[in-house]
């Protein structure tokens, strides 16, 4: 038992004599490390409080949810395009629906807004 203690008072007199000596570079990592992780720390912190407070019986945070306002159109589609259409959403993984929107989309920031009086 005595060797025990004596390497436990070396490893505390060596950790407290190290410190001593390195002090500065220590700090000035830890500074640099905290500078660095500063927002992923901050965000822990506030997760862990938040689910601290549920646990000890508080309200659940409300869910902030963005919806989007759609609106019902019928649309016709030549038989052949609508094809075309149906075998590229099944290439890509998507809805017919989301096809068209993101089709839509495009055609509408690229459209040439110039009245067409303007262009006689």
């Amino acid at each position: 038992m005595r060797k025990i203690k004596k390497k436990q008072t070396y490893n505390a007199d060596y950790r407290r004599d190290y410190y001593r000596k390195n002090r500065e570079k220590i700090l000035a990592y830890q500074a640099h490390y905290f500078e660095r992780n500063a927002e992923k720390m901050r965000e822990y912190w506030r997760e862990r409080n938040e689910l601290r407070k549920i646990k000890r019986g508080g309200a659940m945070p409300k869910l902030k949810i963005e919806r989007t306002e759609y609106v019902r159109k019928l649309f016709k589609f030549d038989a052949k395009l609508l094809r075309e259409m149906e075998h590229i959403c099944a290439l890509k993984g998507i809805t017919l629906n989301k096809f068209v929107d993101i089709c839509v989309r495009y055609a509408l920031s690229n459209i040439d807004t110039s009245s067409p009086e303007e262009e006689r």
